[in-house]
């Protein structure tokens, strides 16, 4: 179970990538190999994300080796009372269920955000989105998430609108 546990980010990461770089490739009138295409950059971040999820795969192998070579030296020295800081470490850096329902949390905000915009515009939808996320996420103060959400969109309205002429749906 906790192979199965140490694995599934990395894992999850690769089957989600690969499901956004099938969607590129369905794209009408878009080519992954022109950069001012549509399809460009969700391939790109897909290309990137599934690196990203082998690479934590490849990383989680020898921390798994370490965990269990520390473990049998461990009890052949049948001392209980003394641990290493490396297998503190090691203990550490799992996941437990919370942090693995925080994350998924998340990603059903970020879902429903995507969903919201094919109804709402996209200036109030992303209000919403960066509000919901900072009281969920940091739990700041209401006055501090209204200015830093009314910031971000009129930074993001100026850059992407004003500055590269992008119409926003």
């Amino acid at each position: 179970m906790q192979k199965i546990k140490a694995f599934a980010p990395g894992v999850i990461m690769i089957i989600v990538s690969l499901v956004f770089l099938s969607q590129t490739f369905v794209m009408e009138k878009a080519s992954i190999t022109d950069p001012s295409g549509g399809s460009f950059l969700p391939a790109l971040i897909a290309i990137v994300m599934m690196i990203t999820g082998i690479t934590v795969l490849i990383q989680e192998r020898p921390k798994k080796k370490a965990a269990a070579t520390e473990s049998i030296s461990h009890k052949v020295n049948n001392d209980d009372t003394e641990m290493t800081s490396e297998t503190t470490s090691v203990e550490n850096m799992e996941m437990t269920m919370r942090q693995y329902g925080l994350i998924l949390t998340y990603f059903i905000i970020v879902v429903l955000y995507v969903l919201l915009l094919s109804f709402i515009p996209f200036i109030v939808a992303t209000f919403i989105f960066l509000s919901v996320s900072m009281i969920y996420l940091r739990g700041v103060s209401w006055k501090t998430n209204l200015l830093v959400s009314i910031i971000s969109i009129i930074v993001i309205d100026l850059v992407f609108s004003k500055l590269f002429h992008i119409i926003f749906p």
